[in-house]
């Protein structure tokens, strides 16, 4: 399952901009091809890291 903390490594789905851990992800899609919140078609491999000020936002949340 997709865990609902603080996003650990984020990357996020081209098509519909959901973020996710990256372990978390890839869990996932190892299971299934699709997002986990509106099931878009998607695979590892098209997941992008996350624009640096987003990811410098996450960081300033985890201890």
């Amino acid at each position: 399952s997709i865990c609902g903390g603080v996003l650990q490594d984020p990357l996020q789905a081209p098509s519909c901009e959901h973020t996710f851990c990256q372990i978390c992800i890839q869990e996932w899609l190892s299971r299934a091809q699709t997002c986990p919140i509106d099931r878009t078609p998607l695979e590892i491999d098209q997941m992008k890291p996350v624009p640096r000020i987003l990811k410098n936002l996450l960081s300033r949340l985890v201890p």
